[in-house]
């Protein structure tokens, strides 16, 4: 292609008008499917524990999200049980935890806490009520969501805390002990 003289000047400005307006146009129509916004490189993931852990009595204590259902960017270190946020901005972060046996010797509660760099969020008591139908002490599943504002680079993990009892209490696994994660923008 050679370079336009000057008296086509205003034909070449059309040309790239008209050329940046098709790109703009299918740079938005691969984020609109049907009429639904998809990002598919948006950062995000769903991490799991794929094996029982222990929860010693009366502490907090780290969940092993050792495997992954996908992680778009691969912002999930499974080996150390954290997301790392690749941008800065406000993350969906939600996580729910099966525990089983619950110690039996006195009312037991627990909480599930999501930790960041900037802050730790506790969610709310959750009682494991002997006054249930169901056996009392086989099994709690508390949950918690947060929408959280991280800088890139900085991290999220997710401790339990068994406050109270002498025995220990375990974890599901798969489904049941899941940790998630989704940039909102």
């Amino acid at each position: 292609m050679s370079i336009p003289e000057v008296s086509s000047r205003n034909r070449l400005l059309a040309f790239i008008q008209k050329y940046l307006k098709k790109v703009d146009s299918m740079l938005v129509d691969s984020m609109l499917v049907g009429g639904t916004f998809r990002a598919p490189t948006q950062p995000g993931f769903s991490a799991y524990a794929s094996s029982d852990q222990s929860i010693p009595a009366a502490t907090a204590t780290e969940i092993e999200f050792d495997e992954v259902h996908w992680d778009n960017g691969g912002d999930f270190n499974t080996s150390t049980y954290t997301f790392t946020a690749p941008v800065t901005g406000k993350y969906l972060l939600t996580t729910s935890v099966r525990l089983d046996d619950v110690d039996s010797s006195s009312t037991q509660y627990t909480r599930i806490y999501i930790i960041t760099t900037e802050r730790t969020y506790r969610g709310a008591l959750n009682s494991v009520d002997e006054n249930t139908t169901v056996d009392p002490r086989a099994y709690s599943s508390p949950g918690y969501t947060v929408i959280a504002d991280m800088d890139e680079g900085h991290e999220a993990t997710i401790e339990v805390h068994v406050y109270s009892g002498t025995s220990q209490t375990n974890t599901g696994t798969d489904t049941n002990v899941t940790f998630m994660g989704w940039l909102l923008g």
